[in-house]
């Protein structure tokens, strides 16, 4: 240790003999706050939710560099498109996420574009037994004492909502929680289509969106959001879900910058 000390000292005086003292002290001192920059570079916002923050989120561009410049590719990529439903959408319904028909125009067009490129779709639902006895403990209060339920099996709460429509060829998953991945066929199918990538849409950003991009994370999927088709109860909200997911190394980008 005190060789080690005095070679040290050596060092940093040597150095600044040189007027290289500040160069000396960084190629020992890392600088943490270099890891927590902000900028143009990245595509992201300066600061969270709220105020500048979400202002910045509706008007970031965002970098496509790192997105494998995220045009459609067959049969790589796959649109995930998520509770796309009546009794998520609608505004008389007993779930209605707020900014849900906002997203719908967007989420066309994100439909329209895959199809176009002949990206495989699938279509991920909610399809509840009326009794309740598949849906999450926080929500049987729903299908208790006569109540309707929520996108109870058969019923036009659970259909698309217009003019959202399954074509033949693409694929539907029903799903009994938050994430598209958990418990469902989703996985088999992507890994049987050699798909890589999955792009996602739909509501609500803070649950469904937000659990299936990070399960899809977790199971080595490129994961891309495209943020302007899918939403949340308030731009607030919207926009500190996207930041978080940002930071987490997934793709926030717009329908726009998705288009080949």
């Amino acid at each position: 240790l005190f060789f080690f000390r005095c070679a040290m000292s050596l060092f940093f005086h040597g150095a600044a003999a040189h007027g290289c003292h500040r160069w000396a002290m960084k190629a020992f001192v890392p600088v943490a706050a270099a890891t927590c920059r902000r900028g143009s570079a990245t595509g992201r916002p300066m600061s969270h939710a709220g105020g500048q923050g979400l202002a910045r989120w509706q008007t970031a561009t965002f970098s496509t560099s790192k997105v494998l410049r995220c045009a459609p590719s067959a049969p790589r990529q796959a649109l995930i498109v998520i509770d796309m439903q009546n009794g998520f959408c609608l505004p008389d319904a007993r779930l209605c996420v707020k900014g849900a028909m906002g997203c719908l125009p967007k989420v066309v067009e994100a439909v329209d574009v895959a199809r176009a490129a002949g990206v495989p779709i699938i279509w991920v639902v909610r399809e509840h037994d009326p009794s309740g006895v598949d849906v999450e403990h926080t929500r049987q209060h729903l299908f208790q004492n006569g109540q309707p339920g929520s996108c109870t099996i058969g019923t036009e709460d659970a259909e698309l909502v217009a003019p959202l429509e399954i074509k033949e060829d693409e694929h539907k998953v029903v799903k009994y929680r938050f994430s598209a991945f958990f418990q469902t066929r989703l996985n088999m199918l992507l890994q049987r289509m050699k798909v890589d990538t999955v792009v996602l849409v739909g509501v609500q950003t803070p649950n469904c969106i937000r659990t299936a991009a990070y399960d899809a994370v977790s199971l080595d999927y490129h994961t891309v959001v495209l943020h302007d088709a899918t939403a949340s109860k308030s731009p607030e909200v919207q926009a500190a879900n996207l930041q978080d997911m940002a930071d987490a190394q997934i793709k926030i980008i717009a329908v726009d910058d998705w288009k080949p």
